[in-house]
């Protein structure tokens, strides 16, 4: 069954819930009929037979509802039952309904903040061209922990004598912590 004519019957399910429903009747009827008379063909009484099919059906009820499962309006159909249920039970404790509302609103207030937070300071590349080939170096003493100082005669060696990178610059911070800026005030 192609696409548009699975659409237009689980939309004549929703909307002819009636006229499916006495479709649904009839067909189920008709596998009864059909086969009580393969049993009474095969030589069982009209009695027997029907009793038979229908042991075999089982409930018309709960076929009808196995066979109104299988199609995306009943799904449809279940949410929207849902939706209303809930509906009601919120109109009937107000209190409850702000509550959750409230509950809901600082969550998702603190999740984009968190995501702003997040989103600012990692995800978003640094204010520099190339961001992802800047690098640091430095100088470690043996035993001693972080990069050490290095003298201006150190670095002016080492500037002058490296092959690895186009510029190098020396940063001077008080206790190792530094803020860079590109265009404006750090962040």
């Amino acid at each position: 069954m192609n696409f548009f004519r699975h659409l237009s019957a689980g939309l004549r399910a929703l909307f002819r819930k009636d006229e499916a429903e006495s479709d649904l009747t009839e067909e189920l009827n008709s596998y009864l009929q059909n086969a009580a008379e393969a049993k009474i063909g095969a030589g069982v009484t009209p009695e027997e037979a029907i009793r038979s099919a229908r042991l075999e059906l089982g409930s018309m009820e709960t076929v009808k509802h196995e066979v109104r499962a299988v199609g995306w309006e009943f799904a449809f159909d279940v949410f929207i039952q849902d939706v209303r249920f809930g509906v009601r039970m919120l109109r009937k404790s107000p209190l409850f309904t702000a509550v959750a509302v409230m509950a809901i609103a600082i969550g998702i207030g603190a999740n984009t903040a968190m995501f702003s937070l997040v989103d600012a300071i990692l995800l978003r590349p640094l204010p520099y061209p190339d961001p992802d080939r800047l690098m640091i170096a430095g100088t470690h003493e043996r035993g001693g922990s972080g990069m050490s100082p290095m003298g201006t005669a150190d670095f002016l060696a080492w500037r002058d004598h490296q092959q690895s990178f186009e510029q190098v610059a020396v940063l001077a911070g008080a206790g190792g912590s530094f803020a860079l800026s590109g265009m404006g005030a750090p962040e």
